[in-house]
Order: structure tokens, then C-alpha cells, then sequence
């Protein structure tokens, strides 16, 4: 009898080390890598001979773009969604969003209009 219940408080203890180690999963905390991700929030800017544009995105969905050529300069306030690769950004005065596809890179921001053309802007 005493052999009965020795083997069986092995089992047992053997059964509650196998499951303790199985409650050992991977820690799922996002990594330092993943914390670090590129965020669209801050100012960038596009340097072209003929013009400088500058966006700005603030962490409220609400922003300011800049276009300015020469001595002129010309501010429009906007607010904006992400949605996935799309950037829908809905400019002052404007009833419909204009819908803007980009890429994020560290300080790099890549923005494709409408009409495919190719917008590289640099976080400042």
C-alpha cells in the first residue's frame, strides 16, 4: 500500500512540473524592436529645387501642410486616418478625403497621390 501511494505522489509531482513548465510560454510584450516602430506623428519635409513642402502630423489626427515656392507660401490645416498602407487626409475646406497611399522607413515617408506620383519626405 505504501509502495500505491508513493508511486502515485510521484506521478502527481511529475504531472505538476510538466504542467508548470507548459505554463512557461514566450513573453508576447512587444520587443524593444517593435516599441520603436516608425511613427507618422511629426514634421516632414520634401526639398526640391522649385518648392519646399512640409507636412506636419500631430498625435491628435489633425496637421498642417505647407507649400512654399519662392516667397510665396501657402498653409492648409488638415485632419487625417490611417487606415493600413492609406493615408486618408481630409484637407480644410474639403468635404471628401483625399486618399494618399505611403510607406514609412525610419525618417523616411514615401506618399503616392492619386495620379501615382511619388512624394519622399524626410522626418525633421
Amino acid at each position: 500500500m505504501k509502495k500505491t501511494i508513493k508511486s502515485f505522489a510521484i506521478v502527481l509531482l511529475f504531472a505538476a512540473f510538466i504542467f508548470s513548465l507548459a505554463g512557461c510560454e514566450k513573453d508576447n510584450a512587444p520587443t524593444n524592436e517593435e516599441k520603436k516602430a516608425p511613427s507618422l506623428v511629426g514634421t516632414w519635409e520634401l526639398k526640391d529645387p522649385d518648392y519646399t513642402s512640409i507636412y506636419v502630423f500631430n498625435e491628435d489626427g489633425k496637421g498642417t501642410y505647407t507649400l512654399t515656392a519662392g516667397d510665396e507660401s501657402d498653409t492648409s490645416a488638415f485632419t487625417y486616418k490611417v487606415e493600413e498602407t492609406k493615408l486618408l487626409v481630409t484637407y480644410e475646406g474639403d468635404e471628401e478625403a483625399t486618399d494618399l497611399k505611403y510607406t514609412l522607413n525610419g525618417n523616411t515617408l514615401v506618399i503616392r497621390d492619386s495620379f501615382d506620383e511619388e512624394m519622399t519626405f524626410t522626418k525633421k
